[in-house]
């Protein structure tokens, strides 16, 4: 399937091919996190808003989660998909990492989830068929997801699904049951392989698909406990016990996705075109899914472009401000930063990222200590879209050690 014909907004032009920090403004603050937070913003030069995810370097750092970090730009750099959120511009200041992201104003699974309890099969059906493109796209290009739960899950303007949060993803992950060994995810939706500390790969995230089917038709993840001891407990050896009240079809696609063997599970024989092959997702016209021309079950009712109504009110009653920079010894930073901007200045073969505002004003090849986040700055543009649109065709496919505690809200972070 190509990729789709038509965008939201123009692509940015020459003058806006680095972003900083003062082409935004801060309007409400969206979820926050251990590394930093999300925020809506409003670009001045077009009035387009974004959600803007601002990461703490010393965070990252001390964490250890620099490689990560990476991963997470590089995928949403390569990926080009109408249920997967896009980049638009990624840059970085002295002290902080910008991702500048499609904003989803229908606010995520588990807020909606929160309120009603669970959905209505048609709905729960809808949202897994456009998740399952999805990681069928992420599969296609070697990338395990490893995060999929109701918080990393957004609704569009139009009620339509783009899984967010890259954090935890990995690269080079061809196989359903090898090429991952790190301990992470969200402990409710973790598969038995990765509670038990072996091998995995691409299966683990149709057990995720399966778990997170089960809490939209049930209210709660299979397996569910409070007690993370006994959660894996069961996760590893109980047997599936699936309540009444659900069709025939909607209980068997439960019991294949969570296959307690990675090998035997429904998605590693035959990949993603086995699962759309189950009797539950019967009827479903894949393409029209694909095209987004199916109606939405459930569209938001948006008043403005920055409405932020299906967001966490504890979030979005916060101040949007950034935190200003760590104070460096005797202002000895600060000198630096004016020192490698002089550089910069008279160099012409600098493409690393401009910041502005709070931080610094240097490209991030130039500040000091920095060599780990070289190369971050991105900026989508028309060169990219024909790139992506290019290895969707040629993949052939629809759309061509840290574990989480509970997420926050909104564009759920680490």
């Amino acid at each position: 399937m190509p990729p789709p014909a038509t965008r939201s907004e123009p692509l940015p032009s020459g003058s806006t091919m680095r972003a900083r920090v003062t082409d935004f403004a801060l309007l409400k603050v969206l979820g926050r996190g251990s590394f930093g937070k999300v925020m809506l913003v409003r670009k001045h030069d077009s009035g387009h808003v974004y959600a803007m995810k601002v990461l703490q370097k010393d965070h990252i750092r001390k964490r250890k989660q620099v490689l990560n970090t990476r991963t997470e730009r590089d995928i949403l750099v390569r990926v080009r998909h109408p249920f997967i959120v896009g980049l638009k511009y990624a840059f970085q200041t002295s002290d902080k990492l910008y991702f500048v992201m499609d904003y989803c104003p229908g606010g995520e699974l588990f807020f909606h989830l929160g309120k009603e309890g669970r959905f209505h099969e048609g709905r729960a059906k809808f949202y897994a068929a456009q998740i399952l493109l999805a990681l069928e796209h992420l599969h296609s290009i070697g990338v395990v997801y490893r995060d999929l739960k109701p918080e990393n899950v957004l609704l569009d303007e139009h009620g339509n699904v783009k899984i967010t949060d890259f954090g935890l993803s990995k690269a080079g992950v061809v196989d359903s049951a090898t090429g991952a060994k790190s301990f992470c995810g969200t402990p409710e939706y973790l598969p038995p392989e990765v509670v038990k500390r072996l091998e995995y790969g691409t299966a683990a995230d149709w057990w995720s698909l399966g778990a997170l089917l089960h809490e939209m038709l049930t209210g709660w993840p299979p397996f569910f406990s409070q007690d993370r001891t006994e959660l894996f407990r069961r996760i590893a050896g109980e047997e599936l016990a699936l309540p009444e009240g659900l069709t025939v079809e909607a209980a068997d696609l439960l019991r294949c996705l969570l296959n307690k063997d990675p090998r035997a599970r429904l998605g590693s024989v035959g990949g993603a075109a086995s699962v759309r092959a189950h009797s539950f997702f019967a009827g479903v016209d894949w393409q029209a899914l694909y095209d987004r021309r199916i109606p939405t079950p459930w569209t938001p009712e948006i008043r403005a472009v920055d409405d932020v109504r299906f967001f966490d009110t504890e979030f979005t009653g916060k101040p949007a401000v950034l935190s200003p920079p760590p104070a460096g010894p005797a202002g000895g930073l600060a000198a630096a930063v004016r020192g490698a901007a002089a550089a910069a200045a008279s160099s012409s073969s600098s493409t690393a990222a401009t910041g502005a505002g709070l931080g610094s004003a240097a490209p991030s090849s130039s500040l000091p200590g920095d060599h780990q986040f070289a190369g971050f700055t991105y900026v989508e543009d028309a060169s990219s879209m024909m790139r992506a649109g290019l290895h969707a065709a040629a993949a052939g496919a629809p759309g061509g050690s840290a574990v989480r505690g509970p997420a926050t809200a909104g564009y759920a972070m680490a």
